[in-house]
């Protein structure tokens, strides 16, 4: 398939005849939208009478100017070199023009607040979100500055060349900006309304603000993206603490093929139970007040208002039609699988080679089984061998610092805790180990490879919302929780239930793996006897039935053998996709390393000690 039409169909649902469509410019029933693939190109031979190649498309279909749409193209097509130069500058690296407070100050020269009725929208609502206007000698309105700002400051202005011509902008206008408008509701808490462009966002509020019989009351907040909606959710995701502040979430992207596609990507990455979607009967905000093809304002705000109260809460999709369960069992076939350290090698091997993604792992472990040293001997690997992966952590018995310092004795091989303030200040303070470090903490890019959060005075919903925060804000996909038997404290039954269908939920939601870390129940004397099983786990019984993998723990911390006393015996008690169950190995700690080993390596690579 060529790009053009990957490019089309993305936005315009599938194409069964690429040499003529019905143009997705402007309504008409005798198609005259012709896609050429062999040159990678489109025209329109109806009213439109315009075309260009697939960025071209993007421009026009999205609103967006040259680079932004470049952006668009590779995500659609995986195309990375056809557009990566623009004038000799690699388009990454093009922000915009320079914008600095001389430049600011020739803008406002060349420009007014009175928006002259342009597209409908009056100057008292177009001023207070700081919207500019440019005018040609009869006094029309040519050009529209939309300005964009980040840490609530003024960063630059995106410029729209009537009718709907984005020019390079100026300054800084990207994913890293705060949305169109965030600046005028920095305190509000109710009600905020996401729609796809700057203009749509000035009809959307319009409407609210004339609706609202109380001025005394805040009115309805409205924003937009700066990017176009597309990757609207990419921006959205970085302004996750300014959304969580409301109790109410509406998503109004365009009515068509892409604005239903980003509504789904935007709800994903917005806190959870707050998120609405507004079905509108027109395409977008501002066509209930403009006729854009006619130049007049049309007055069905009413139906808008109707639209508006209306949202519905978001659900998301996950009815699946009998034609396309062959293919989803076929997807299944090819799992996909995270790695698991050299030390649980054999655990791994019975496990399929690691464990499967976006599947519950359980694992069981008396106290004092030496699971501390398993977290960071875990978390060090992903963070090391899973690159593609974002470790979140829930730390509830070690704060930062003494997860740290466990993850860096594992890390270096080095007990820390063994070493006096002094020594460790030195041994830390060294390049060769800082070097170290920054290879365990920092990926090439320069991202974190894990969050820990260490709230462990929250109550459980203080906890779910930092949890939703590192898997929302962050971008977290694997999710540790290190004990969970820690969260159920005071719990009754169907408390724990609740946790734990919470977590199987957000899992299914979310797309993300939890690895989650359970204390044992003791017998009556207070000692457990006999091997573990799956009905020994702390809490309701219902993590566990909702686990993928469950892998048991077990040490004889009291064996007169130093080598059984720091020997632990891994079990697979579920193995839902592979089967295999059973005994999976030992692992042996080494004190000298703080490091865990395969036992039957460890016995191999050592034999003076194991004499010994």
């Amino acid at each position: 398939m060529s790009n053009i039409v990957k490019v089309v169909e993305y936005f315009c649902g599938p194409v069964k005849n690429s040499s003529k469509i019905c143009c997705p410019f402007h309504d008409e029933r005798t198609p005259s939208f012709c896609i050429y693939e062999d040159t990678d190109s489109w025209h329109c031979y109806g009213e439109c009478s315009d075309g260009g190649d697939a960025v071209s498309f993007i421009m026009q279909k999205e609103e967006v100017a040259f680079l932004t749409a470049c952006r668009i193209y590779e995500e659609i097509t995986g195309d990375t070199e056809r557009y990566s130069r623009y004038n000799g500058v690699h388009w990454e690296d093009v922000v915009g023009l320079e914008f600095n407070d001389s430049v600011h100050a020739e803008i406002k020269e060349k420009t007014g607040v009175d928006s002259k009725g342009y597209r409908g929208i009056r100057s008292d609502i177009s001023k207070p979100f700081g919207v500019r206007y440019e005018y040609e000698e009869g006094g029309d309105v040519v050009a529209s500055y939309y300005p964009t700002t980040q840490n609530y400051e003024l960063s630059g202005y995106k410029v729209r060349k009537h009718p709907k011509t984005f020019n390079t902008p100026y300054g800084e206008t990207g994913k890293d900006c705060e949305l169109f408008g965030q600046f005028r509701f920095k305190t509000y808490s109710h009600t905020v309304v996401i729609v796809g462009g700057e203009h749509d966002a000035l009809a959307a509020f319009m409407m609210l603000y004339d609706n609202q019989k109380n001025k005394k009351f805040d009115p309805v907040a409205v924003v937009s993206p700066t990017i176009g909606e597309t990757s609207a959710h990419k921006q959205i995701q970085q302004q996750y603490a300014f959304f969580n502040q409301f109790k109410k979430i509406i998503i109004a992207m365009d009515s068509d093929s892409a604005g239903e596609e980003s509504l789904h990507k935007i709800a994903k990455v917005l806190p959870r139970g707050k998120v609405f979607y507004m079905k509108m009967r027109r395409k977008d905000p501002n066509s209930y007040i403009w006729d854009k093809d006619n130049g007049r304002c049309l007055g069905f705000e009413s139906e808008f208002i109707s639209d508006f109260w209306a949202a519905a809460p978001y659900t998301p999709a996950g009815i699946h039609a009998s034609t396309g369960l062959y293919k989803a069992a076929l997807d299944r076939l090819d799992l996909e699988m995270i790695s698991l350290p050299p030390f649980l090698k054999k655990a791994s091997a019975m496990l399929g080679d690691g464990i499967v993604k976006k599947e519950i792992t359980l694992i069981l472990a008396k106290t004092a089984i030496g699971k501390t040293t398993l977290m960071s001997g875990l978390s060090r690997h992903f963070a090391l061998y899973e690159q593609n992966e974002v470790v979140g952590v829930l730390s509830l018995e070690a704060d930062a610092g003494k997860f740290s310092q466990n993850m860096l004795s594992y890390h270096l091989k080095t007990p820390l805790h063994r070493m006096s303030k002094d020594e460790r200040l030195e041994f830390l303070g060294r390049d060769d180990i800082k070097d170290q470090v920054n290879v365990l903490y920092e990926k090439p890019d320069g991202t974190p490879t894990l969050y820990v959060c260490d709230d462990r005075g929250a109550s459980w919903e203080q906890i779910k919302e930092k949890i939703l925060e590192m898997i929302i804000s962050m971008g977290i996909t694997v999710l540790i929780v290190d004990p969970y038997s820690d969260l159920l404290s005071g719990m009754g039954v169907s408390e724990q239930e609740e946790v734990a269908t919470w977590f199987k939920r957000v899992m299914k939601e979310y797309g993300i793996t939890p690895i989650i870390v359970s204390h044992v129940r003791k017998s009556s004397s207070g000692i457990h006897a006999g091997p573990l099983t799956e009905d020994d786990a702390q809490g309701s019984s219902f993590l566990v039935k909702a686990a993928g993998q469950t892998i048991a723990l077990e040490r004889d911390k009291q064996a007169e053998d130093p080598l059984e006393r720091n020997r632990t015996y891994v079990t697979i008690l579920k193995n839902r996709d592979f089967s295999e169950t059973g005994p999976a190995g030992s692992m042996y700690f080494d004190i000298k390393t703080s490091n865990l080993y395969d036992f039957d390596d460890w016995v191999k690579d050592n034999p003076p000690e194991v004499n010994f």
